[in-house]
């Protein structure tokens, strides 16, 4: 199967003193997760006035997954109890293979944009 492909849908936005912020629906294919992330070409920079990277990505899951954002690389990382014999171990990053279906969805994202120093 192909890669997964994650998608924003705007929400909201607004100003934070000289810096915005946005928010967003995000969502995911049934495609495959990779190790490491999935690369990933989210259009942050579209939704802000300064057309740059978000400065931060939040991520707010309410279906029991955790995700990640790696800003260098510009990847999605989701994380999930993968120890079942051990619920205070550490989450472990998914395996390769479909995005399961609870992570699809339910999840929101708040990028920041500080203002640039003069």
């Amino acid at each position: 199967m192909a890669a997964a492909v994650f998608t924003l849908a705007k929400v909201s936005r607004g100003t934070l003193g000289r810096g915005m912020f946005a928010i967003f629906d995000f969502t995911s294919d049934g495609g495959d997760y990779a190790v490491g992330g999935v690369a990933t070409t989210l259009p942050f920079a579209s939704h802000s006035r300064y057309r740059r990277e978000p400065d931060i990505v939040l991520f707010s899951a309410s279906n029991g997954f955790v995700y990640s954002y790696d800003y260098t690389n510009k990847l999605v990382i989701i994380r999930a109890q993968t120890n079942a014999a051990a619920e205070d171990a550490p989450l472990g990053e998914l395996a390769v293979a479909a995005v399961p279906a609870g992570a699809r969805a339910g999840v929101r994202v708040m990028a920041l944009w500080f203002a640039p120093i003069p």
